[in-house]
């Protein structure tokens, strides 16, 4: 008895010391004990319940569904299996308590059931911060998801703890390792295996090593990633205080694009700037000496008694000085307009058979006085449309620059040809020719290449820059053939049918 009384007062101690509802019941469900925790409930005392059906109690009278579902938890609990389930239960107050029920089976030495124990535990707390777990779960995954890069997490055994879905965009997952849980040094490896990362080291082993050495560095490493299809990627490794190892790649291809292109533009800048000091340089050298021989033979006509004679030849000088001057000033003005695109083609119907030949006649009265002849071979061709002055300066141009710097008593080639889409004109000397390592230089502005004119004529070296200009904005190409002691030979291919773009 005093053994009895003993096992009694401890079960009540533990009854009544619990937090949560707890009782005793007996198998056919009559409720024998129930714990202070209940009683507080309900505000009852345990001689209001003692003998009762559990499912009848004060606790879910109001709650049908409940009491249903205790008295089928209290048959299946005495038939000797513990029944745990969840239920929702509206209190006493009015607010909903989430309650997680267990009916546990006390068997005798026989196996047979002699008690149930009764438990509720209030769990509504825990299933709110749950519920506030999940939602904030799924506000970060959203966040990640739509994040403009890839962001991945691992912790210090440097496993895969969290990744979104951008990662699989920037270096893929046809392993299918990707994924929480994983070992990063796993997910590297099949990476460089199938040439994933980029890199330019080919030794997968290698690779793992130095990727994995970023992982435990102690500060934020930074570095550049480049994926086989030609994208550049910004990679931030950052390690928390918390053991982790937070990683952020950032597809920073168009950045590094409009660096490219900033920088083509500031070699462009430079080359402008280099073509304006030359321009200065060339205009102060070669507009100086005219205009001193200028103003030095008008103060002799204007100071002394010259006679008619001598006058008259200085004039003539003057007059040959003065339009050297304008030549050189057309050009200027002309790489002018070209250079800051105000540059229009005004097409006409025309044909270059008939052009090269009045360019001929008035350019071989010039080469006379050297002595050249200027042969032009017939060959029909079909009218075109092309800007009838700028040809016209193109041809003049070649046709001048062969008389220049071809020797006394030679000969100019010139013919025009055309197949089924192009007209070409060729001009071709028989003077120095041009050494191959200047060829290149040919068509640029300001260009001073060796050959010199055979008779000291003048070169502004503008005009095959010009010429070439000119051809561009036609949509056509002008090709050079130079054979140092032999000649050169200048070939201008026109499209009879011009594609609209540049000089339009």
């Amino acid at each position: 008895e005093e053994a009895l009384r003993q096992s009694e007062e401890r079960a009540n101690a533990i009854l009544n010391t619990a937090f949560q509802l707890q009782g005793l019941l007996s198998p056919d469900g009559t409720l024998i004990e129930a714990n202070a925790a209940a009683l507080t409930m309900i505000g009852a005392n345990k001689e209001d319940v003692a003998g009762k059906l559990f499912w009848d109690c004060p606790w879910w009278s109001h709650n049908a569904d409940l009491q249903n579902r205790l008295k089928e938890a209290v048959d299946q609990a005495a038939e000797g299996e513990t029944v745990q389930f969840m239920a929702t239960h509206p209190a006493l107050d009015g607010d909903l308590q989430q309650i997680d029920f267990r009916i546990t089976p006390v068997k005798d030495e026989n196996g047979g059931v002699i008690l149930l124990v009764p438990e509720g535990h209030d769990v509504t707390a825990l299933k709110e911060a749950e519920e506030r777990v999940r939602e904030s779960e799924a506000q970060l995954r959203l966040a990640l998801d739509n994040m403009p890069g890839a962001m991945w997490m691992v912790d210090e055994n440097l496993a895969l703890v969290l990744v979104n879905d951008q990662y699989k965009d920037f270096y893929g997952d046809s392993s299918g390792l990707v994924k929480p849980g994983n070992s990063m040094a796993d997910i590297i490896r099949a990476e460089a295996e199938m040439g994933l990362l980029g890199t330019t080291e080919k030794d997968p082993d290698k690779i793992v090593e130095d990727r994995l050495a970023s992982f435990r560095s102690d500060t934020v490493t930074t570095f550049e990633d480049r994926t086989p299809d030609g994208h550049h990627i910004k990679l931030i490794r950052n390690p928390t205080k918390h053991g982790f190892i937070v990683s952020v790649a950032t597809d920073i291809t168009d950045l590094k694009h409009a660096e490219a292109a900033l920088a083509r533009l500031n070699e462009e800048l430079q080359d402008l700037n280099e073509i304006k000091n030359k321009f200065l340089g060339m205009a102060a050298h070669d507009l100086r000496n005219p205009i001193t021989v200028i103003q030095g033979m008008s103060q002799l006509i204007n100071e002394l008694d010259l006679g008619e004679e001598k006058e008259k030849e200085l004039i003539t000088t003057i007059h040959k000085v003065s339009g050297q001057m304008l030549d050189l000033l057309n050009d200027l003005l002309d790489v002018s307009a070209i250079e800051s695109g105000k540059f229009d083609l005004k097409l006409e119907t025309g044909n270059l058979g008939d052009l090269l030949e009045s360019r001929v006649d008035m350019i071989t009265l010039s080469a006379e006085t050297k002595g050249i002849q200027i042969t032009t071979a017939p060959f029909e061709v079909p009218d075109m449309e092309f800007d009838h002055n700028r040809i016209n300066q193109v041809i003049d141009n070649l046709l001048t620059n062969a008389v220049k710097f071809s020797p006394p008593d030679s000969v100019i080639d010139t013919s025009v040809h055309h197949d089924k889409s192009m007209i070409s004109v060729v001009v071709r000397d028989h003077g120095q020719g041009i050494p191959a390592n200047e060829v290149d230089k040919v068509f640029g502005a300001f260009e001073k290449l060796s050959p010199q004119p055979t008779a000291d004529e003048k070169s502004t070296g503008l005009g095959l820059a010009i010429v070439k200009k000119i051809v561009d904005a036609h949509g056509g190409e002008i090709g050079i053939e130079s054979v140092l002691g032999e000649g050169t030979t200048f070939t201008v291919y026109l499209p009879l049918e011009r594609k609209t773009g540049n000089g339009n």
